[in-house]
């Protein structure tokens, strides 16, 4: 499955579509993470930032957490995810060339489900 990551350069605002995502472990099915214009770096990180001491099994239905550009894909659900479970995560959007300009997800709070 693809999500988006949708940038408008006129307003400096950004959203994630689809906002939820759905993977099926026995589908073999993965994210990939996608920005829309080249010239932005992303990173998608899973979990709440307050709750630092998630475990990552808590945290991802994956085998990582973190995800940017240079490793858009998930791969697939770990086994050990109970179906139906949901994770939110965080988007960060920063132009490749202007190091102090950096947006975050403010209002969209994306997520995903995993299927049986």
């Amino acid at each position: 499955m693809v999500v988006a990551i949708q940038i408008n350069e006129a307003d400096g605002t950004f959203s994630v579509i689809p906002e939820t995502f759905a993977v099926s472990e026995c589908h073999g099915q993965e994210v990939i993470w996608v920005a829309s214009d080249p010239n932005y770096n992303f990173t998608v990180t899973f979990g709440d930032a307050k709750h630092e001491s998630q475990s990552l099994h808590e945290r991802s239905p994956f085998d990582k957490a973190e995800f940017s550009n240079a490793h858009a894909h998930s791969g697939f659900v770990r086994g050990d995810v109970y179906p139906y479970s949901y994770y939110t995560y965080t988007v960060t959007v920063k132009h490749k060339t202007e190091k102090n300009r950096e947006k975050r997800a403010v209002v969209v709070d994306p997520g995903g489900y995993v299927d049986p």
